[in-house]
């Protein structure tokens, strides 16, 4: 893997919030697993990196998805294995900052100048100072909308901002309800509003 230019829309660059890292082959398939996925599903991956979680995804289940991603390289990567797997037609593929999405971005808004299909499950494996930061956008689109959401590595009500300079003990974090069950796979779910 070579490293990419500190450019403005790289993993390297002012907007990112994480640091680039491909997601482990033998990790797709429980991701996968704990998303519930079937062929009417909308998969967003925020921070899709090289789409390979969302092209795993379309070609197992046959869904839509939509990969939202800071770095242009790793868009071109995203494009190129979805027309190599013969699923670019499920797929979507914005460049975007998602600290920057706009409100109802999760809802149907348009994100990046275009409307995307409205995602039923929400990805995103990003660290987590910037899950920590996501989260209210998250919190606030969720609270609004009928999706799910899937983080790898950390879970939304245990992440912390450690860049912030906040105390650990400043709990402000929304009250999310995530299930642990594919936790020993580093994979935590929060239902759609209202399911349990």
């Amino acid at each position: 893997e070579k490293a990419r230019p500190a450019e403005e829309w790289s993993a390297a660059g002012p907007k990112s919030i994480s640091p680039y890292v491909p997601c482990a082959q033998s990790r797709i398939p429980q991701v996968l697993r704990a998303a519930g996925l079937t062929a009417e599903d909308v998969l967003w991956d925020l921070g899709c990196g090289d789409g390979r979680v969302l092209i795993a995804a379309a070609l197992r289940y046959g869904c839509k998805v939509v990969g939202l991603e800071v770095d242009s390289g790793c868009l071109v990567d995203a494009r190129t294995l979805a027309e190599e797997a013969q699923v670019s037609h499920l797929c979507k593929w914005e460049l975007a900052d998602i600290m920057a999405l706009p409100p109802g971005g999760l809802r149907g808004a348009p994100v990046a100048g275009k409307s995307l299909p409205t995602p039923t499950c929400v990805l995103t494996f990003i660290t987590g100072h910037g899950l920590a930061r996501l989260s209210p956008y998250l919190y606030s689109e969720w609270v609004e909308g009928s999706f799910r959401i899937l983080t790898c590595v950390e879970a939304l009500d245990e992440c912390l901002d450690f860049e912030s300079g906040a105390p650990f003990d400043a709990d402000d974090r929304p009250p999310w309800p995530v299930s642990r069950r594919y936790a020993h796979w580093g994979v935590f779910c929060v239902p759609p509003r209202g399911v349990a």
